[in-house]
C-alpha cells in the first residue's frame, strides 16, 4: 500500500481533505507509482497535511466561491437533476449553485 498512490488520501479524516488529496494524487500522477507517491507525499506536506484549507485565499469566504462549469460538469448536473438550463453560462452557474 506505501507505494501505491490511493494511499495518499488515507490518512486524512476530513471529507474534504480526502477528496482534495485524492484529486491532487490523481493529477500528478504521471510516471512510475513510487514517484507518484513521493512527489504526492512533498505536495501533502507543502499544504501543511490540510490539502482543503492551504490558504490561498484567506480573504475569500468558501460560500462566495462559484462551480466552474464546462461542458462536463453542466452534462453531470443535468444528469443528477441540479440544472435545468441547457446553456453552460452565467445564469446556470446560479441555478447550479442555488440548486436544493
Amino acid at each position: 500500500m506505501e507505494t501505491d498512490p490511493i494511499s495518499i488520501p488515507h490518512p486524512f479524516d476530513q471529507k474534504e481533505n480526502i477528496e482534495i488529496s485524492g484529486f491532487l494524487t490523481a493529477t500528478i500522477a504521471l510516471g512510475q507509482r513510487t514517484t507518484i507517491v513521493r512527489n504526492a507525499r512533498r505536495f501533502m506536506s507543502i499544504l501543511d497535511n490540510d490539502p482543503f484549507d492551504f490558504g490561498l485565499w484567506p480573504d475569500i469566504l468558501p460560500f462566495s466561491l462559484y462551480i466552474p462549469l464546462d461542458v462536463y460538469t453542466g452534462n453531470v448536473a443535468r444528469a443528477l437533476g441540479l440544472l435545468q438550463r441547457k446553456q453552460n453560462d452565467w445564469k446556470a452557474v446560479v441555478e447550479y449553485i442555488l440548486a436544493p
